[in-house]
C-alpha cells in the first residue's frame, strides 16, 4: 500500500527575522528537539520533547524527570528581536504563573534573555509584574488552567515601559547570510518542585515586521 501528503512548506526557514519553525512540525533525524530549537535539562536529568501535529492547537509536549529534586526543562532558540509576537498556552494547574519567592520552582511561561537583562512572562492565575533587580523581572499575565489560549507578547513595548533600552546590534548568522541584527534567546520554560514536570505549548505567531536590520 502506498500514500502521499503533502506536506505545505515552512515559510519561516526563508525568513531570517522570523522565529524558524513556529509549529515545531520539523524535526531533523534523531532529534531531540524541532529543528532550530535546542531542548535544555538539569544536569542528570532525562527529557524529551514530542510533538502531536494532529491535535488542534498542534502541541508541543516537554517532559523531563530529575534524579532528585524539582525539574526544570526549556526550549530554547536565538531569535532577531520581534515587534510581536503570539503563543498559544496551556498551563496546567500545578504549573501556573504566580510570585517567584513564594513558588520558585512551579512556573509556565516564555524567558526572554538579550544578554543583558532578563524578562520571564509566565501565565496562570495571578496578573502583575516583579521585579528581582535592575536587569530581571518577571511579568504575569492571566490565562486558564487547563486550557488552550492565545497570547499577544510586545516586546518593544514591555521594554518601553520597564525603561530598558532595546537590545545592541550583534551578528545574526541564517543559512550562510551574516547581517546586523537585536538579538534575544527566547526560550519556552516548565519548572515543578516535584522531580517530574510536563508542559504544553501552542504554535507561536509573527507579525511580519521585525526591529532587526540596519
Amino acid at each position: 500500500l502506498r500514500v502521499a501528503k503533502r506536506i505545505p512548506a515552512d515559510p519561516s526557514f526563508v525568513k531570517p527575522d522570523h522565529v524558524a519553525n513556529p509549529s515545531f512540525y520539523f524535526w531533523g533525524s534523531g532529534a531531540n528537539a524541532p529543528e532550530g530549537w535546542r531542548l535544555e535539562l538539569p544536569d542528570g536529568a532525562s527529557g524529551i520533547a514530542l510533538v502531536q501535529p494532529s491535535s488542534e492547537p498542534v502541541t508541543l509536549v516537554l517532559s523531563v524527570r530529575a534524579e532528585s529534586g524539582p525539574a526544570s526543562v526549556r526550549l530554547t532558540q536565538r531569535i532577531a528581536f520581534p515587534d510581536s509576537l503570539a503563543v498559544w498556552v496551556h498551563p496546567g494547574s500545578d504549573l501556573r504563573g504566580r510570585n517567584e519567592r513564594e513558588n520558585p520552582e512551579g512556573l509556565y511561561g516564555l524567558e526572554f534573555d538579550d544578554g543583558w537583562r532578563v524578562l520571564r512572562i509566565l501565565f496562570g492565575e495571578a496578573e502583575g509584574r516583579e521585579k528581582l533587580s535592575a536587569t530581571e523581572v518577571v511579568a504575569l499575565r492571566l490565562a486558564p488552567s487547563n486550557e488552550w489560549s492565545k497570547q499577544v507578547i510586545d516586546l518593544p513595548e514591555l521594554y518601553a515601559e520597564l525603561g530598558w533600552p532595546l537590545p545592541p546590534f550583534s551578528t545574526r548568522r541564517f543559512r550562510g547570510i551574516e547581517y546586523q541584527a537585536r538579538q534575544v534567546e527566547m526560550s519556552l520554560l516548565a519548572a515543578s518542585s516535584q522531580n517530574e514536570v510536563t508542559a504544553w505549548f501552542g504554535p507561536i505567531e509573527q507579525s511580519e515586521q521585525t526591529l532587526t536590520a540596519r
